[in-house]
């Protein structure tokens, strides 16, 4: 008798799937910042909630700043969309057991990722858009 593996049909659509785009790679330098990563450290795993310390060198780049405002806001809308955002990038779970634990389909998470890269990514220009230039005529 051969045992086989099963996977149910969420799993196997996660395999290979990740978001596309600038938004995807500001949501993963938020989300080192976020769970507690500075340059120089000897670990990246403390804990998002809890702030850096005041006294400390190394304060998280503007991007970090600017990404953590925007899903703050986002958020208060939308508070599935940032629970799924912080439990894909912050705690590296997989869309499918995100979906489990939030009762929506895979590729629902998987939609509201995207979505958030891509909003981020939106509002992150808009910002840099709208700050004064040095030298500008």
């Amino acid at each position: 008798m051969s045992a086989v593996l099963q996977c149910s049909s969420d799993q196997r659509s996660e395999r290979g799937w990740r978001p596309e785009g600038k938004g995807d790679e500001h949501l993963r330098t938020w989300a080192l910042w976020s769970r507690g990563y500075s340059p120089g450290s000897s670990s990246a795993a403390g804990g998002w909630s809890e702030p850096l310390d005041s006294a400390h060198e190394d304060q998280p780049p503007e991007l970090v700043i600017i990404v953590d405002r925007i899903l703050a806001k986002f958020g208060m809308e939308h508070p599935d969309h940032r629970r799924a955002v912080k439990a894909y990038y912050i705690d590296n779970r997989a869309t499918w057991e995100i979906a489990q634990h939030m009762v929506f389909t895979s590729g629902y998470v998987k939609l509201m990722i995207q979505g958030t890269c891509d909003l981020v990514v939106r509002l992150y220009d808009e910002h840099l858009d709208n700050q004064p230039r040095i030298g500008r005529i």
